[in-house]
């Protein structure tokens, strides 16, 4: 049997094709435990401010959260598989030094333009997940874009529709942290 060149062709097409699609599935399935970990620490600690914070416990729930949810963020780096043989491990750290380097942008991005409220705060760390999952998505997949959207877009409503307090803190624990847990959800189902 003889394959013309454009039966050629378009099976290597079909076959880039299946393998974008495979290392598209295998990164949503590598995101999925991050996302629910995250949405789980959003959606704590908003419930406990929104409750308790005016007393000692809601003024430290989202630090010991964030310290706690880092704390299980590593060990899920640490205990998922390895992927991409000897020629990874070089680049393994990167990861950890984008974060890094987010966490002093917004650290720098505080010390010049002071929020001046707790609203403020929190919403500016909403859009920065929305964002960082929109950036993700773009080499990763069209669903973390979306939810990335969807967390930017329901964090300005909230932002501009409601008043800080409890129905704020319940909303976007509702749309960040939900919406984190779903999505990680969703990206484990495919």
């Amino acid at each position: 049997m003889v394959i013309s060149k454009d039966d050629a062709t378009q099976a290597l097409g079909e076959i880039a094709a299946a393998g974008e699609r495979v290392r598209s599935l295998t990164a949503y399935a590598y995101t999925a435990p991050y996302l629910i970990l995250w949405g789980i620490a959003w959606m704590f600690a908003d419930v406990v401010t929104a409750f308790w914070g005016a007393t000692p416990l809601g003024d430290w729930a989202w630090p010991a959260t964030a310290l706690v949810a880092t704390v299980i963020n590593f060990v899920i780096a640490l205990a998922m598989p390895r992927g991409g043989g000897k020629s990874a491990a070089p680049y393994r750290w990167r990861p950890l030094a984008a974060a890094g380097i987010g966490m002093l942008c917004v650290v720098a991005l505080f010390v010049i333009v002071e929020p001046l409220n707790g609203k403020q705060v929190h919403t500016v760390f909403a859009l920065l997940a929305g964002a960082a999952y929109m950036l993700m998505g773009l080499w990763l997949g069209w669903r973390l874009v979306a939810l990335g959207v969807a967390v930017t877009v329901l964090s300005l409503g909230a932002f501009y529709g409601l008043p800080l307090g409890v129905a704020y803190l319940l909303f976007m624990g509702v749309i960040v942290g939900g919406g984190l847990i779903l999505g990680g959800l969703w990206l484990r189902k495919v």
